[in-house]
């Protein structure tokens, strides 16, 4: 062994050993359980460990009252970090004594390790009164190893003294890859001049945030999911047009809000009572659509979208306004 494989061996003999991972917070539990308006929410994770890829099944079990109208369970903003594989939102069964119950299950799996809890996952239902609301479904934990062998590192072998490559290059070798890189920089150098002969188009304004979501909603009820579409989708476009329109006009992220949090932004803006009825009264609506599988009525529906033209027509910008609230953008 030379001189240099003798020192660099001693070095990695007294480099430190790696620092104790620091305690995180304690993982939640394999099995969770909460209770809401006499509804039973139970989530769990099968298996309750596994290694980095497993396949993961997420059950969420929900059994309610007599009269109680289930929803789908539906993760709030997304897996992460999972990677969701496949879901099965299960039906709706009655179970004696006039109680219901749902089981949904979700496929998940993890490329990082340690302790988890699963995404967070709400519920939309409808009490026997009529009333709409949803529940938070209780985070359960799941612990994900290492694939890798954990223990002791192997003994370093000793290095072998470094031979010399073969030659492999020919001559003709050296004169073909200099004629390459010539070709490839005469290349770049056409190119480069037709790309400066064309002429840059000019940019398209966007619209203001009223006008696009005005146009955008105008588009949806022109479209066959206004009359013959999925109920579903078409609240589920409609939402998305408001937030968009909202986000935009008020400088404030609303995309990834829930309905409840997407209320309160509103009131912190301090709008009018009638656009936040109008908010509320839609918002309520999207949500039995979405989550509790509800088939709207022609004439509900219709109500739904004027509450939407009426609030944008309601928070558009003018330029005649003088004061507006503190963080207010077109």
């Amino acid at each position: 062994m030379s001189a240099l494989s003798l020192a660099v061996v001693a070095l990695l003999a007294q480099a430190p050993s790696a620092a104790e991972p620091t305690p995180g917070p304690p993982p939640a539990p394999a099995r969770a359980h909460a209770e809401v308006d006499g509804l039973v929410l139970e989530a769990g994770f099968t298996p309750g460990a596994g290694t980095v890829g497993d396949a993961l099944v997420l059950e969420v079990q929900v059994t309610a009252p007599a009269g109680t109208e289930l929803g789908e369970v539906q993760p709030s903003k997304g897996f992460e970090p999972f990677m969701a594989r496949a879901s099965d939102p299960g039906t709706v069964e009655h179970i004696g004594d006039g109680r219901v119950k749902r089981v949904s299950r979700f496929q998940l799996a993890l490329y990082d390790t340690g302790a988890r809890t699963a995404p967070e996952l709400v519920l939309a239902y409808k009490l026997p009164g009529g009333e709409a609301r949803t529940a938070t479904i209780p985070a359960a934990g799941v612990v994900i190893a290492s694939v890798l062998p954990q223990g002791k590192e192997p003994a370093l072998k000793d290095i072998h003294d470094v031979r010399g490559l073969p030659r492999v290059m020919s001559r003709l070798w050296i004169v073909l890859a200099v004629a390459v890189v010539l070709a490839a920089i005469l290349l770049g150098v056409v190119l480069g001049r037709r790309r400066g002969r064309t002429a840059a188009a000019p940019a398209v304004p966007p619209l203001p945030a009223d006008e696009a979501a005005l146009k955008a909603l105008r588009e949806l009820l022109a479209s066959p999911l206004a009359s013959a579409g999925p109920a579903k989708e078409f609240y589920f476009h409609l939402t998305e047009i408001l937030k968009t329109y909202l986000g935009r006009r008020f400088a404030f992220d609303a995309l990834g809000d829930t309905s409840d949090e997407l209320l309160r932004s509103v009131r912190k803006l301090g709008l009018a009572e009638e656009v936040r009825q109008n908010m509320s009264a839609l918002l309520a609506q999207a949500d039995l659509v979405k989550f509790a599988a509800y088939h709207p009525l022609p004439a509900e529906q219709k109500a739904t979208v004027e509450h939407a033209f009426a609030i944008v027509e309601a928070t558009r910008w003018r330029p005649e306004l003088v004061a507006q609230p503190a963080g207010v953008g077109r």
